[in-house]
């Protein structure tokens, strides 16, 4: 089986009845072919072929797969016809009958897993990262630390301290992403670290940071070895403004990348 999916639900998260979360886990030894990715559009099934490297190309088929099901299925459509928009920020929307669809979601991918999330009510956002023992997370500190997050990862003892670190930038990336702006907002305009780390808090005194505090966030703490984190509004969707629809032939992935504001993305 090219991919495992396993809704994540727990009393003990903050995860609001109205949002869906799905955890992947992938199967690296499935063909790209595999008959469960049979909702890809033509377009995709190329994107697939042309992947350098296996695991990447199945990572990609198998969310937008996946993705495809989790929204036609709540949408009451066939998945072959979900079809996506984007931002002028490059965050990924659903256009159904000309119209944009009242249905957010968000997919962050990393290593052998990945994350989707979708709600009819709220802007969702995801984010995942492998605790890769090999990164020099304090060359890149200053750049997603904001103050509070500095003053508290200061006396953590050693062993522990990657591991929160990589909790702050999983909230804030996830944050931003349910935003729509994606991280060229300033990770460093806002900090999410607390005494108890139970949950995020934001904090901080910019606009951003004010803006940020209408959201609801939560660390998810189900796959060994990986930090991820959901967040949520705790306003209604909305509209998503300034979009525009983007054809397959346009369109780009970002499962497999983070999302930057000048990319032209589509979809998961």
């Amino acid at each position: 089986m090219a991919f495992c999916a396993i809704p994540i639900r727990s009393s003990s998260l903050r995860i609001p009845d109205d949002v869906h979360v799905l955890r992947v886990d992938f199967d690296f030894g499935a063909k790209r072919d595999d008959p469960l990715f049979g909702a890809l559009s033509d377009c995709e099934r190329h994107r697939v072929s042309r992947f350098v490297r296996h695991a990447d190309a199945i990572r990609f088929a198998a969310c937008r797969t996946l993705l495809r099901y989790c929204l036609a299925a709540a949408l009451g459509r066939g998945a072959n016809s979900i079809r996506f928009a984007i931002s002028t920020a490059g965050r990924p929307s659903l256009y159904v009958d000309d119209a944009y669809a009242p249905l957010d979601f968000n997919v962050s991918h990393s290593g052998k897993h990945a994350l989707i999330a979708w709600s009819k009510t709220r802007r969702v956002g995801v984010d995942i990262e492998l605790l890769n023992q090999d990164v020099d997370w304090e060359a890149i500190a200053s750049s997603v630390l904001g103050t509070d997050d500095a003053r508290w990862l200061e006396p953590i003892e050693d062993d522990y301290r990657q591991n929160f670190f990589f909790d702050i930038w999983v909230a804030k990336e996830a944050l931003l992403k349910a935003y729509g702006s994606g991280i060229s907002a300033g990770l460093t305009e806002f900090s999410v670290a607390a005494e108890n780390h139970e949950a995020p808090v934001i904090q901080g005194t910019t606009t951003l940071a004010t803006t940020l505090r209408l959201f609801q966030a939560c660390w998810l703490r189900n796959i060994d070895g990986y930090c991820s984190g959901l967040m949520t509004p705790d306003t209604n969707l909305g509209e998503n403004t300034r979009h525009e629809e983007v054809s397959d032939e346009q369109a780009t992935s970002f499962v497999f990348s983070r999302i930057q504001a000048q990319c032209r993305v589509s979809g998961a």
